[in-house]
Protein backbone atom coordinates (compact mmCIF):
# COMPACT_ATOMS: atom_id res chain seq x y z
CA UNK A 1 0.00 0.00 0.00
CA UNK A 2 2.95 2.77 0.97
CA UNK A 3 4.23 1.49 -2.57
CA UNK A 4 1.26 2.75 -4.26
CA UNK A 5 0.77 6.06 -2.69
CA UNK A 6 4.69 6.75 -3.61
CA UNK A 7 3.94 5.83 -7.05
CA UNK A 8 0.68 8.22 -6.98
CA UNK A 9 2.19 11.01 -5.65
CA UNK A 10 5.13 10.34 -8.03
CA UNK A 11 3.06 10.80 -10.74
CA UNK A 12 0.84 13.41 -9.69
CA UNK A 13 4.47 15.30 -9.56
CA UNK A 14 5.09 14.41 -12.92
CA UNK A 15 1.83 15.22 -14.36
CA UNK A 16 1.77 18.86 -12.54
CA UNK A 17 5.19 19.44 -14.29
CA UNK A 18 3.86 18.54 -17.65
CA UNK A 19 0.96 21.13 -17.32
CA UNK A 20 2.87 23.88 -16.70
CA UNK A 21 4.89 23.97 -19.38
CA UNK A 22 2.02 26.01 -21.46
CA UNK A 23 1.14 28.21 -18.95
CA UNK A 24 0.91 31.87 -18.60
CA UNK A 25 4.23 33.41 -18.03
CA UNK A 26 6.13 30.70 -19.49
CA UNK A 27 9.21 31.47 -22.80
CA UNK A 28 9.34 29.65 -25.30
CA UNK A 29 12.89 29.66 -27.48
CA UNK A 30 13.53 27.74 -30.10
CA UNK A 31 15.30 26.32 -33.48
CA UNK A 32 13.24 24.88 -36.18
CA UNK A 33 14.44 24.18 -40.31
CA UNK A 34 15.56 21.55 -42.53
CA UNK A 35 17.79 20.83 -45.42
CA UNK A 36 17.75 18.84 -49.24
CA UNK A 37 19.75 18.07 -51.84
CA UNK A 38 18.07 17.12 -54.98
CA UNK A 39 19.30 17.32 -58.55
CA UNK A 40 17.04 19.02 -60.58
CA UNK A 41 17.77 18.63 -64.90
CA UNK A 42 21.39 20.07 -64.88
CA UNK A 43 21.85 21.20 -61.96
CA UNK A 44 22.04 20.02 -58.05
CA UNK A 45 20.58 22.11 -55.78
CA UNK A 46 21.29 22.36 -51.76
CA UNK A 47 18.95 24.10 -49.40
CA UNK A 48 19.35 24.93 -46.16
CA UNK A 49 16.39 26.70 -43.94
CA UNK A 50 16.69 28.03 -40.06
CA UNK A 51 14.31 29.12 -38.07
CA UNK A 52 14.66 30.62 -34.76
CA UNK A 53 11.45 31.64 -32.97
CA UNK A 54 10.93 33.20 -29.42
CA UNK A 55 7.73 33.50 -27.26
CA UNK A 56 5.62 34.18 -24.35
CA UNK A 57 2.50 32.26 -23.09
CA UNK A 58 -0.01 35.56 -22.60
CA UNK A 59 -2.75 32.76 -21.60
CA UNK A 60 -2.42 28.92 -21.05
CA UNK A 61 -1.56 27.28 -24.32
CA UNK A 62 -1.29 30.68 -26.33
CA UNK A 63 2.34 31.93 -27.14
CA UNK A 64 2.65 35.51 -29.24
CA UNK A 65 6.34 36.57 -30.77
CA UNK A 66 8.46 36.11 -33.03
CA UNK A 67 10.46 34.37 -35.55
CA UNK A 68 13.53 35.01 -38.13
CA UNK A 69 14.70 33.14 -40.92
CA UNK A 70 17.47 32.14 -43.11
CA UNK A 71 16.81 30.41 -46.20
CA UNK A 72 19.81 29.48 -48.37
CA UNK A 73 19.85 27.55 -51.60
CA UNK A 74 22.82 26.67 -53.99
CA UNK A 75 22.87 25.32 -57.12
CA UNK A 76 25.64 23.71 -59.12
CA UNK A 77 25.22 23.51 -62.63
CA UNK A 78 27.08 20.54 -65.08
CA UNK A 79 29.28 23.02 -66.10
CA UNK A 80 30.76 24.36 -62.42
CA UNK A 81 28.75 27.53 -62.81
CA UNK A 82 27.36 27.88 -59.10
CA UNK A 83 25.29 30.26 -58.21
CA UNK A 84 23.38 31.01 -54.78
CA UNK A 85 20.41 33.03 -53.04
CA UNK A 86 19.30 33.68 -49.86
CA UNK A 87 16.05 34.66 -48.48
CA UNK A 88 15.96 36.33 -44.77
CA UNK A 89 12.53 37.09 -43.11
CA UNK A 90 10.84 38.25 -39.92
CA UNK A 91 7.69 37.10 -38.82
CA UNK A 92 4.89 37.27 -35.96
CA UNK A 93 4.37 34.21 -34.65
CA UNK A 94 1.37 33.48 -32.94
CA UNK A 95 0.93 29.67 -31.58
CA UNK A 96 -2.00 27.78 -30.15
CA UNK A 97 -1.55 24.16 -28.65
CA UNK A 98 -3.87 21.93 -27.86
CA UNK A 99 -4.67 19.45 -24.61
CA UNK A 100 -1.80 18.71 -21.95
CA UNK A 101 -0.17 15.53 -22.96
CA UNK A 102 3.21 14.91 -23.46
CA UNK A 103 2.48 14.83 -27.66
CA UNK A 104 0.79 18.07 -27.47
CA UNK A 105 -0.58 19.63 -31.05
CA UNK A 106 -0.58 22.78 -32.33
CA UNK A 107 -1.37 25.99 -35.06
CA UNK A 108 1.11 28.14 -35.96
CA UNK A 109 0.04 31.84 -37.40
CA UNK A 110 2.43 34.14 -39.09
CA UNK A 111 2.88 37.31 -41.16
CA UNK A 112 5.73 39.14 -41.82
CA UNK A 113 8.01 40.43 -44.59
CA UNK A 114 10.97 38.59 -46.32
CA UNK A 115 13.91 40.06 -48.72
CA UNK A 116 15.93 37.81 -51.25
CA UNK A 117 19.22 38.27 -52.75
CA UNK A 118 20.95 36.29 -54.81
CA UNK A 119 24.68 36.29 -56.32
CA UNK A 120 26.61 33.83 -59.74
CA UNK A 121 27.54 34.69 -62.89
CA UNK A 122 26.17 37.30 -65.85
CA UNK A 123 24.10 34.88 -68.56
CA UNK A 124 25.92 37.14 -71.21
CA UNK A 125 29.54 38.24 -70.11
CA UNK A 126 30.29 35.31 -67.84
CA UNK A 127 31.15 38.40 -64.85
CA UNK A 128 30.46 37.62 -61.16
CA UNK A 129 26.87 39.76 -60.18
CA UNK A 130 24.88 40.17 -57.36
CA UNK A 131 21.05 40.40 -57.57
CA UNK A 132 18.65 42.06 -55.25
CA UNK A 133 15.76 40.41 -55.48
CA UNK A 134 12.25 40.42 -54.27
CA UNK A 135 11.27 42.12 -50.83
CA UNK A 136 7.48 41.03 -50.59
CA UNK A 137 5.10 40.53 -47.13
CA UNK A 138 4.22 37.09 -46.67
CA UNK A 139 1.84 35.60 -44.32
CA UNK A 140 1.67 31.46 -42.95
CA UNK A 141 -0.36 29.43 -41.38
CA UNK A 142 0.24 25.61 -39.93
CA UNK A 143 -0.03 22.59 -37.54
CA UNK A 144 2.19 20.45 -35.79
CA UNK A 145 3.29 18.56 -32.74
CA UNK A 146 5.43 19.04 -29.99
CA UNK A 147 6.63 15.54 -28.14
CA UNK A 148 7.72 17.14 -24.69
CA UNK A 149 11.20 14.63 -23.73
CA UNK A 150 11.57 16.34 -20.81
CA UNK A 151 9.28 19.25 -18.38
CA UNK A 152 10.92 21.89 -20.40
CA UNK A 153 12.53 20.13 -24.12
CA UNK A 154 10.35 19.12 -26.48
CA UNK A 155 10.79 17.92 -29.99
CA UNK A 156 8.49 19.84 -32.53
CA UNK A 157 7.32 18.53 -36.31
CA UNK A 158 5.10 21.13 -38.31
CA UNK A 159 4.12 21.70 -41.73
CA UNK A 160 3.14 25.63 -42.65
CA UNK A 161 1.45 26.99 -45.88
CA UNK A 162 3.23 30.45 -46.69
CA UNK A 163 1.74 32.75 -49.19
CA UNK A 164 3.98 36.19 -50.27
CA UNK A 165 2.35 38.74 -51.71
CA UNK A 166 3.79 40.50 -54.64
CA UNK A 167 0.96 41.94 -56.60
CA UNK A 168 -0.23 39.54 -59.30
CA UNK A 169 -2.18 37.04 -58.07
CA UNK A 170 -1.03 33.80 -59.78
CA UNK A 171 -0.67 31.21 -56.36
CA UNK A 172 1.96 28.75 -58.34
CA UNK A 173 4.88 31.85 -58.21
CA UNK A 174 3.43 33.11 -54.54
CA UNK A 175 3.31 30.31 -52.63
CA UNK A 176 5.06 27.52 -50.83
CA UNK A 177 4.61 24.51 -48.06
CA UNK A 178 7.79 23.95 -45.52
CA UNK A 179 8.06 20.80 -43.37
CA UNK A 180 10.15 21.67 -40.37
CA UNK A 181 11.92 19.84 -37.39
CA UNK A 182 13.08 21.63 -34.21
CA UNK A 183 13.71 22.19 -30.59
CA UNK A 184 11.88 23.86 -28.32
CA UNK A 185 12.51 25.26 -24.36
CA UNK A 186 9.94 26.39 -22.21
CA UNK A 187 11.30 28.45 -19.37
CA UNK A 188 9.63 29.77 -16.67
Amino acid sequence: MKKSLYFLGLLSLLSFSALAQTEQGTWLVGLAGNGSINRVQNARNTNVLFMPHVAYFVSRNVALGGQLSVDHTRRTFDTNLISSSTATGANALARFYIGDRKLRPYVNVMAGYAWHRAKGLDGITGEPMRFRGDQRWNTSVGAGVAYFVAPKVALEADVNYRYFWRGDFDTRKNAGTTFRLGLSLYLK
